[in-house]
C-alpha cells in the first residue's frame, strides 16, 4: 500500500512539473521562428502553445505558406516544422525529361533520357532533389571519344578528305579550319584553329553567325556600319508611332541572322489620351500618341492619397482602370489574400490607418501591379495579382507540328509576359495566321499550327 501511494505521487509530480516545459525550442534548419529573439527566453512552452515560423529563399515548409503554424502538443510541436528544399527543374542538355520547366522538393527523384551518345554522370539514370539541390547536375555528356572527326556547323577543316581517315585523333591534336559565308572564328576571323580536347574539340562552337547593322527602317539608324557576332545584343531606338513586333527595343544576332529585323512597324494598337482623375494630375511625360505597354503615373494632390494602381497601362488600344484620389483615415483589417501568392510579414489582426504591407509571388510566377498596398480610409489598396506561367509540352508543340526557333534557347516553360518563338518542323509549312513569334500571358499563350508541305 505504502509502495503504491508513492508511485503515484511521483507520477503526479512528473505531470505537474512537465507542465510547462513538454516544447523546446523548436530547431528548424533553413528556417527561422517569428520573432525569435522575443520568444526564445520563453522556452520550453507548456502545450496548446501557438508560434510561426518561416523558411529562407529557396526553401519552403510543407505546406508552402510564408507563414506556417505550429502547436505544442503532448507529442511535441504539431506538425514537425521543417523546411523542404525546392529544386527547379531546366531543359536537359543533350537529353529530355517530362519534368523539364518544373519545380521540386526535396526527396522528389527525376529520371533524364540522354540523347544516343550520351549519358549522365556516373552512368545514372535519375537524379534527386537534396537539401543542397540537385544530386548531380541534370546534364548529359558525351560518351563517345572525345575527337572523333568534328563536324563544324558553317564552316570546314581545310584539306579536311586529306585527314579524314586518321580519324579519331588523340588529345593535343589540332588542324586549320575556315568558316562559311557570314560566319567567323571566336577571334572574329575567317579561320583558325581546332584543338582535341579531353572535353572534345574547342572551340564548341566554331563559327558564330555575323550580323552587320547598317540601316534601321523607321527608327534611328547608327551613325556608322557596326558588325556583331553570334548572341550579341543592341538596343535600336524606333521612331514615335513605331515598335519592334515583340514590343521591345533590342535585337539578337542569331544564327540565322538579326531576331527580330531592324525593322519597326507602326503601332495599330496605340492609346491617346490618358483618363483624367479628379485632383490629380499626370506626372509622365505627355505624348501625342502612346504605343502599347506605354505607362502613365498619377499623383494626388495634397492631403489627398492615391487608391488603386498609381498608373494606368496602354493595353490594345485602351487604357487600364484609372485610380482615386481620397482623404485617408480609419483603420484596416487583414490584407486581402491572393492566389498563388502571400504577404511577407506576419499577419496582424488590425492595422493603423497609411500601414503597408508587401506581396511576393511563389517561384516561376510573375508579379503584376504594386507590390506594396497601404491602409487607407479604412480600405486597401488594390493587391497585386500572381500571373501564371505557360507550359509548353512536347505534346502541343508536336500537335502543332512546331517547334523551337532557337535551339540554344529552348525552354519548356516562359513567365507571364515573355515572348517565345517557334518554327515550323523539318517537312511543314505554316497553316494558320497566328505570328510565330507570341507571348505567354497569365498561363495562355497562342499556339501558330504548321501543316505537311506536300499535303
Amino acid at each position: 500500500m505504502f509502495l503504491s501511494i508513492n508511485v503515484i505521487l511521483m507520477l503526479w509530480v512528473s505531470i505537474v512539473g512537465g507542465e510547462g516545459g513538454l516544447c523546446d525550442f523548436p530547431q528548424i534548419n533553413h528556417g527561422i521562428l517569428y520573432d525569435e529573439k522575443k520568444h526564445k527566453p520563453s522556452f520550453p512552452v507548456s502545450t496548446g502553445k501557438v508560434f510561426y515560423y518561416s523558411c529562407e529563399y529557396d526553401f519552403v515548409s510543407p505546406s508552402k505558406s510564408i507563414w506556417t503554424e505550429i502547436t505544442c502538443t503532448e507529442e511535441g510541436w504539431s506538425p514537425t516544422p521543417k523546411c523542404l528544399r525546392v529544386c527547379f527543374f531546366p531543359s536537359v542538355e543533350n537529353g529530355h525529361s517530362i519534368s523539364s520547366g518544373k519545380t521540386h522538393l526535396e526527396g522528389d527523384t527525376v529520371q533524364i533520357l540522354c540523347n544516343r551518345g550520351y549519358s549522365l554522370q556516373n552512368n545514372e539514370k535519375t537524379i534527386s532533389c537534396t537539401e543542397r539541390g540537385w544530386s548531380i547536375p541534370p546534364v548529359c555528356i558525351s560518351t563517345m571519344k572525345p575527337c572523333d572527326f568534328p563536324q563544324i556547323k558553317h564552316g570546314r577543316l581545310y584539306y579536311e578528305e586529306r585527314y579524314k581517315p586518321y580519324f579519331p585523333v588523340p588529345i593535343g591534336k589540332y588542324y586549320s579550319y575556315q568558316c562559311h559565308e557570314n560566319y567567323v572564328t571566336p577571334s572574329r576571323s575567317y579561320w583558325d584553329f581546332i584543338y582535341c580536347t579531353k572535353e572534345g574539340w574547342a572551340p564548341a562552337v566554331p563559327c558564330l553567325r555575323q550580323c552587320v547593322l547598317r540601316f534601321v527602317e523607321n527608327g534611328i539608324s547608327p551613325s556608322s556600319t557596326r558588325t556583331y557576332v553570334q548572341d550579341q545584343s543592341v538596343k535600336v531606338q524606333c521612331y514615335p508611332g513605331y515598335s519592334f513586333p515583340n514590343e521591345e527595343n533590342t535585337i539578337v544576332c542569331t544564327e540565322s541572322g538579326w531576331s527580330p529585323l531592324p525593322k519597326c512597324i507602326h503601332i495599330k494598337n496605340s492609346c491617346v489620351n490618358p483618363p483624367k482623375v479628379k485632383n490629380a494630375t499626370i506626372i509622365s511625360r505627355q505624348m501625342d500618341e502612346y504605343p502599347p505597354g506605354e505607362r502613365v503615373r498619377y499623383e494626388c494632390t495634397k492631403p489627398l492619397e492615391i487608391f488603386g494602381e498609381v498608373e494606368v497601362m496602354c493595353l490594345n488600344g485602351t487604357w487600364t482602370k484609372p485610380p482615386q484620389c481620397k482623404d485617408s483615415t480609419g483603420k484596416c483589417g487583414p490584407p486581402p489574400p491572393i492566389d498563388n501568392g502571400d504577404i511577407t510579414s506576419f499577419p496582424l489582426p488590425e492595422y493603423a490607418p497609411s500601414s503597408s504591407v508587401e506581396y511576393q509571388c511563389q517561384s516561376l510566377y510573375q508579379l503584376q501591379g504594386n507590390k506594396k498596398i497601404t491602409c487607407r480610409n479604412g480600405e486597401w489598396s488594390e493587391p497585386p495579382k500572381c500571373l501564371n506561367p505557360c507550359v509548353i509540352s512536347e505534346e502541343i508543340m508536336e500537335n502543332h507540328k512546331i517547334m523551337f526557333k532557337w535551339i540554344g534557347k529552348q525552354k519548356l516553360y516562359s513567365s507571364s509576359g515573355m515572348m517565345v518563338e517557334f518554327k515550323c518542323k523539318p517537312g511543314y509549312h505554316q497553316a494558320t495566321s497566328i505570328p510565330f513569334h507570341t507571348m505567354c500571358f497569365d498561363g495562355k499563350m497562342e499556339y501558330p499550327t504548321c501543316k505537311r508541305s506536300d499535303g
